[in-house]
């Protein structure tokens, strides 16, 4: 028989793998584009791990990195991958963009971002969403 509190630790562990799902990291890739697409980069930026500092650019720098950058277009794939490590699931998602310069010039990316949640105990419901960890991209010849 389990108790009113192993009942409510055993939902709330449900619920956290729940979030952590294979669709929710590519819905995290998809959101990540409409921000930068949007020029919400404070809300880009914030779906990198560690509040942005994942992303190895601080603030400034990363929403500078888009000023010539009219839009973006990205194609979402489906995820692969998915693995856990020392408290922590990650999984691979790959992407395909294409970034409309303010000269009117396009450029073209092929690659995929690592996406992490955090399973270990003690973790916030933050911590066990998604967040992009890292990312792999080329710039494919014009």
């Amino acid at each position: 028989m389990t108790t009113p509190v192993q009942e409510a630790a055993t939902a709330a562990d449900q619920a956290s793998s729940d979030q952590a799902t294979p669709a929710a990291a590519r819905q995290v890739v998809i959101d990540y584009y409409a921000a930068i697409d949007a020029r919400d980069y404070a809300k880009a930026y914030a779906l990198w791990s560690d509040n942005g500092a994942a992303s190895g650019q601080n603030y400034e720098h990363f929403s500078g990195g888009y000023a010539n950058t009219q839009s973006v277009k990205a194609s979402v794939g489906e995820p692969f991958d998915e693995e856990g490590a020392a408290g922590s699931r990650y999984i691979q998602v790959p992407v395909e963009l294409k970034a409309l310069q303010r000269d009117g010039s396009e450029r073209a990316y092929r690659g995929r971002f690592t996406l992490r949640a955090v399973m270990a105990d003690g973790a916030s419901e933050e911590q066990r969403h998604w967040h992009l960890a890292s990312a792999e991209m080329q710039r494919l010849a014009d």
